[in-house]
């Protein structure tokens, strides 16, 4: 067996030397102590029992077997690792001295275990890299490795959870030894009273007592026991893996430095290092341009806070104008709401200044014709009241016309003033404005055409109140009487 064997195997192989020979150590350790014949008793009542050492041995012989497997199985998985770095390592340095670095794949004769299944961690960590490498990237090392810690580190686990299991089995065994021991306690108290207790049945409620008591304590000390040679176990495996890793990554470190010599060696070495420079030149423009992105970027963030405020200062400005523009629609609003009472008033006032002025036409008509009259039938009255009833109309035509021209020019003025009110510049004002002023136009005119028809009403009722007077008067009035029923059959 080589030197090699030796330190793979042979902690492992002490620490199940010592788990095999501690059961009959501890008996042949019994047996050489006679000045102690309690302890000896004691040792060896614990092994020898019936029920406490096979629960013992259960213990001890399960936590053990299931651990040292697990180490066996670890130490085995190791081996084939470190064989496969061995060969990677030849093979590294047969191609190294025979200048035969490429990556092609049959030259490569390293890379070959890697094909198969089933293969140790170290040949697919081989092809791992040598892919990267036909990609032209290179991992970290750590970061290589980090991916087969879990693969490399679980001989380790495994042993500590048969640890685990050993202290588990041992808490168990203690917790069914004390049931075990309570239960001939729980039948001497609940004998019957007056029953009397035995010297042999007293000896073997004892020894039923110091029997579950055994099985107790020995299982306990059996699980301990199995968890310390464990612990140590798990201990050497972890050693052996920490150097695995190690090896590992010493053969990245290795690898990587192979291929990027093969790389260089190649024939697509200058484009690659033309491409390089093509690349740092590209890398250079993208910095001057992300610089000239940052510079524009900063401008335009500059402007759009520029006009962000000017926008804000635009919707103050739009806001202040429609607050004047809703107060100036209000005053519009009164304004004209007053000027709608003023002209209502100004009609009231036109229509009853003309019912009084027609009222006195009226009355001086009548009492122009008849004062007319009464002259006629003296003198001669058809000249006379034909001037009496001309100065009347005039008079009457005059008042109206007067009363008309003064409602157009208050109306006029009313329309100019309106017209002149300082609004803004808004289209449906405006045009608001426009069709306010129409209407008013609309209502002076109907006031007009009103105000005449009115007038021509009242020289109408004038003039039949004349006739009607005219001819009630003819009987006293022969020879006017005459002339006109000759004046109205000449006509």
């Amino acid at each position: 067996m080589t030197k090699i064997d030796l330190q793979l195997w042979g902690p492992t192989a002490t620490v199940a030397a010592i788990a095999i020979f501690l059961p009959p150590g501890l008996v042949f350790f019994a047996f050489l102590v006679p000045e102690s014949e309690s302890a000896k008793h004691s040792l060896l009542g614990l092994i020898l029992d019936p029920i406490a050492g096979p629960a013992t041995l259960a213990v001890y012989a399960l936590a053990m077997i299931g651990g040292l497997l697990a180490a066996f199985g670890a130490l085995r998985r190791d081996q084939a690792e470190r064989k496969a770095i061995k060969y990677c390592e030849e093979r590294l340095r047969v191609q190294g001295d025979a200048g035969r670095r490429s990556l092609n794949e049959q030259e490569n004769t390293f890379v070959q275990p890697g094909k198969r299944k089933h293969t140790p961690a170290v040949e697919r960590l081989v092809g791992r890299l040598w892919q990267s490498a036909r990609r032209l990237s290179f991992e970290p090392s750590n970061a290589v490795i980090a991916t087969y810690v879990p693969e490399i580190a679980a001989g380790s686990r495994q042993v500590r959870s048969w640890q685990t299991v050993g202290v588990r089995l041992g808490i168990l065994g203690t917790f069914i030894g004390l049931i075990l021991a309570l239960v001939p306690v729980a039948q001497l108290f609940t004998r019957q009273p007056d029953a009397a207790i035995g010297q042999d049945a007293a000896i073997m409620v004892v020894g039923e007592i110091l029997s579950s008591l055994s099985v107790a304590f020995g299982t306990s000390i059996a699980g301990l026991f199995a968890a310390l040679l464990l612990q140590l176990q798990a201990g050497i495996l972890r050693a052996r893996e920490d150097s695995l890793l190690r090896s590992m990554e010493d053969l990245v470190g290795k690898l990587q430095f192979e291929f990027a010599q093969a790389i260089n060696d190649s024939p697509i070495a200058v484009e690659m290092k033309d491409l390089q420079v093509r690349l740092e030149e590209h890398r250079g423009k993208l910095h001057s341009a992300e610089s000239s992105i940052h510079t524009n970027t900063n401008g335009l963030e500059r402007t759009l806070l520029e006009q962000a405020g000017w926008l804000r200062a635009e919707r103050d400005e739009i806001a202040r104008i429609k607050e004047e523009q809703k107060q100036r629609e209000d005053q519009l609003a009164q304004l004209f709401s007053d000027q709608i009472r003023n002209s209502v008033q100004i009609q009231r006032q036109l229509m009853e200044g003309l019912a009084i002025e027609i009222r006195n036409a009226n009355e001086a008509t009548l009492t122009t014709l008849r004062d007319g009259l009464n002259g006629a039938y003296r003198n001669s009255l058809d000249p006379q009241i034909t001037r009496s009833l001309e100065q009347a109309s005039e008079s009457l035509m005059a008042s109206s016309l007067n009363h008309a021209q003064i409602f157009d020019q208050r109306m006029q003025h009313y329309l100019a003033q309106v017209q002149d009110m300082p609004f803004g510049s808004s289209e449906e004002l405006a045009k608001t404005l426009k069709g306010m002023r129409r209407a008013l136009e609309r209502n002076a005119q109907r006031s007009w055409l009103s105000t005449f028809a009115a007038i021509l009403l009242g020289l109408l009722c004038v003039l039949l109140v004349a006739a009607i007077g005219f001819l009630a008067a003819l009987p006293f009035v022969p020879a006017w009487r005459a002339q006109v029923i000759l004046l109205l059959g000449g006509g």
